[in-house]
């Protein structure tokens, strides 16, 4: 199991990188740290389908649970998952900067694209949210 850094900016840049480049995101950083998870449900962002959710390696496996257990508290139903929101997926870039600027510290949503996921989950809980 991952263990997660202590909040505070220099953990976590220790332990995620610093996605900054000169102008936006260090492609370098990216090619080294982002992989792609794939949703076990049809997603969408911005009313177009995605295969797959670019998030950190080092939360892939937390967000690979994730889709995992929802699927299942929704009985693997597309119609259910849509009905309890969980096919719209927003938010922002997984290597959002500031106007394409280098900003002093890294932008915290830049570790992980899924922070609708972890909204909905932390505002219910998955197999509530579908069973009701």
């Amino acid at each position: 199991m991952t263990k997660w850094p202590k909040d505070t900016m220099k953990a976590k840049v220790a332990f995620y990188g610093d996605p900054r480049g000169t102008h936006g995101v260090n492609p370098t950083w990216y090619k080294a740290n982002i992989v792609r998870v794939s949703c076990p449900w049809r997603l969408y962002f911005a009313g177009k389908e995605v295969k797959s959710v670019p998030i950190h390696k080092h939360c892939a496996d937390a967000l690979r649970i994730a889709f995992k257990e929802i699927w299942e508290a929704c009985d693997k139903s597309q119609k259910t998952a849509r009905d309890m929101g969980w096919t719209t997926m927003v938010g922002r870039s997984p290597t959002a900067s500031s106007a394409g600027r280098r900003p002093r510290y890294p932008i915290i949503h830049s570790r992980s694209p899924s922070i609708w996921l972890l909204h909905k989950i932390r505002s219910a809980g998955a197999r509530e949210k579908c069973r009701n």
